[in-house]
């Protein structure tokens, strides 16, 4: 199909700033990604953030053979080992949740539909407070996405949702996708 290729040096899509994408009430970032390598130390799937550590607001990103998402400079929370494999020229669906819960958002990732992982507690929502851009493929800028953190493959049909979609929602988006 339409994917978009990262070329892992300073390829981007930036989206800018409103307040929906705040997210304070739990959020879903599901995408299928391609990845060639790790890409610039942790390749960029989406950014919402204020630096790399996901200050003031989130990052879900590819390290070697997972994903893993962090919000607020917390935790992060990534998927099983090995569970994203570099370069085997396989698509792989990746769902980060984070559910809105006191004090801390439960993080829950999935892969190709199936939970992946260990589940647990990562950053408030209520510090998604950035007004950076919202960037796929690279790390959040001010006004635009900068290019220190490029996700070096091809990223399809990223979508974020206002709310931690459950495992059966998950499942049902990645079979829909299938077809």
């Amino acid at each position: 199909g339409n994917s978009l290729n990262f070329d892992g040096v300073d390829d981007f899509v930036s989206v800018p700033h409103n307040a929906n994408q705040l997210l304070t009430n739990g959020f879903t970032i599901s995408a299928w990604i391609k990845p060639d390598t790790v890409g610039e130390i942790d390749g960029r799937i989406v950014d919402k953030s204020a630096g790399a550590s996901a200050e003031n607001g989130f990052k879900y990103v590819v390290l070697t053979n997972m994903a893993n998402a962090q919000i607020n400079s917390g935790t992060t929370r990534p998927s099983a080992t090995n569970s994203v494999i570099f370069a085997n020229g396989n698509w792989y669906h990746v769902v980060v949740t984070a559910a809105a819960g006191a004090p801390n958002a439960t993080i829950t990732q999935y892969v190709n539909g199936v939970q992946s992982g260990t589940p647990g507690i990562s950053g408030t929502l209520s510090g998604i407070t950035t007004t950076n851009v919202l960037c796929i493929g690279n790390r959040a800028g001010t006004t635009s996405c900068n290019t220190d953190r490029t996700f070096d493959g091809s990223i399809d049909e990223v979508i974020i949702f206002n709310r931690a979609l459950t495992a059966g929602e998950v499942q049902a988006l990645y079979e829909m996708d299938l077809s």
